[in-house]
């Protein structure tokens, strides 16, 4: 199956205006970051799901990581994937492999492997994850 919206799709050339317009409008006035009880990576073939999560572990905003994703529905794979099998593997167990080997430590690592999109990452993230 063939995305619908494709993995790189072409950008329209901004003005700096622009890009400061849409960057007050989506995220609003620069507040500090405040320590949560996890970071909770939805599933996806992008390398940022997985980055930014680094970044926030190492910068100590989070004791543990959740981690979602099935298999993707495309079975396209992000091209940053090289080496992994989407047959054999879920984008859980991809990304979980990329947090691994950034240091972080497995028994951090929350995961589930069943979803299919962002509604059920959450749906069966409450199974593996106690969030009360």
């Amino acid at each position: 199956m063939k995305p619908l919206i494709p993995k790189e799709p072409c950008v329209p050339e901004l003005t700096q205006g622009e890009i400061a317009f849409l960057t007050d409008l989506t995220f609003g006035i620069p507040r500090p970051v405040k320590r949560c009880d996890a970071l909770f990576i939805f599933s996806g073939t992008h390398s940022g799901h997985w980055e930014k999560a680094i970044e926030a572990f190492e910068k100590g905003y989070a004791e543990r990581i959740i981690v979602t994703g099935g298999r993707s529905s495309t079975g396209v794979p992000h091209p940053d994937w090289e080496g992994h099998d989407m047959k054999d593997c879920s984008e859980a167990e991809i990304i979980i492999s990329y947090l691994e080997q950034a240091g972080i430590p497995a028994s951090l690592i929350t995961y589930e492997n069943q979803s299919t999109n962002s509604l059920e990452n959450v749906l069966y993230s409450k199974d593996v994850f106690d969030f009360s």
